[in-house]
């Protein structure tokens, strides 16, 4: 049975989370001020882990990112900052 599973994310150009194989990315917001994801997964497949990286407007992004799955855009602080959340895998 599959299940969603919310992952939180700190603020920092790159960082690793460990998900079950095939799960699916549904949704990322800000929730309680902390950086959020929500995914479908299947609890019982074994983990892996995907990178994130995390740019904001006006940021440098290399090209290797096309490479990896846009996932959303986040405002902060009242929309005073916005980054843009990519995933890889």
């Amino acid at each position: 049975m599959k299940k969603i599973y919310k992952y939180e994310l700190a603020l920092k150009d790159s960082q690793q989370i460990e998900m079950p194989v095939g799960a699916k990315i549904l949704y990322t917001a800000v929730q309680n001020d902390q950086i959020c994801l929500w995914a479908l997964v299947q609890p019982e497949n074994p983990t892996q882990e995907r990178e994130v990286r995390i740019f904001g407007s006006g940021h440098d992004v290399p090209d290797a990112i096309t490479e990896r799955h846009y996932y959303g855009t986040i405002l902060m602080q009242n929309g005073q900052f916005v980054w843009h959340i990519f995933i890889a895998g």
